[in-house]
């Protein structure tokens, strides 16, 4: 009788351990997936911005300031197509498909 009463609170214990251990790394995953997801847009949103202040090509390249501006656009087009092969681009607060093209 023992031996059984035992082996019940050993599985009881290894059960909800069990439970404990996929709601906690189902709450991290969460949390990480948020954060990856509003860096997305955060980049996506500094993308487009630049795009908008350089509309009338006002930074050209042959100085310095442009060709700081360009590594600037190219770094940050870079650093959006490495996230876009992470991330399901959609913008958290709205729940609308993004596109980057814009």
């Amino acid at each position: 009788m023992f031996i059984l009463v035992s082996f019940v609170i050993i599985l009881l214990f290894c059960s909800v351990s069990g439970w404990y251990l996929v709601w906690n790394l189902t709450q991290k995953n969460n949390i990480l997936g948020e954060f990856v997801t509003k860096s997305y847009n955060k980049a996506r949103a500094t993308y487009i911005e630049m795009k908008e202040i350089d509309s009338v090509g006002a930074f050209e390249s042959d100085d310095e300031v442009g060709a700081i501006f360009e590594s600037l656009e190219n770094s940050l087009a870079e650093y959006v197509d490495f996230i876009n092969m992470y991330v399901e681009e959609v913008d958290i607060v709205n729940e609308m498909p993004v596109n980057m093209d814009e």
